[in-house]
């Protein structure tokens, strides 16, 4: 069965695809404890990432057609998606979020099988102005 899906329907697709795979890392993430193992799909450098992270908007969504993977043959949706990276954090942020993007990118595709080339367009952080 084949199923028309408009591009409004994408896009909330997407979205809560992206904000779910990030609350599945915040919820791995919740109690963790650097003398343990960090998850199969993620490090302890993401947890504190996700940490400072307040939220995620997409600015746009563009679908690129369909890939066929090389190595397994399957046939795999890809869109690319614009974001702007919204966090807290009272210094300097050693984080880059283009890793973040490349662990959503692997972890999207190891569970809906959807190819997203998530690219930061902005970063902000939202305690810049702090009153000490």
């Amino acid at each position: 069965m084949k199923y028309l899906l408009t591009e409004s329907q994408i896009n909330k697709f997407v979205d809560r695809i992206i904000q779910e795979t990030i609350q599945e890392l915040r919820d791995e993430c919740e109690d963790y404890d650097e003398a343990t193992e960090p998850g199969e799909w993620y490090n302890w450098d993401d947890c504190d990432a996700v940490y400072w992270l307040e939220k995620l908007v997409i600015n746009n969504i563009e679908n690129d057609g369909i890939n066929k993977s090389t190595v397994t043959g399957k046939v795999h949706h890809r869109f690319i998606v614009w974001v702007n990276v919204y966090y807290h954090s009272l210094g300097r942020l050693q984080y880059d979020w283009d890793s973040m993007a490349d662990l959503l990118k692997f972890r999207i595709f190891q569970k809906y099988k959807i190819v997203l080339q998530i690219r930061i367009e902005g970063e902000t952080n939202t305690k810049t102005n702090v009153q000490w």
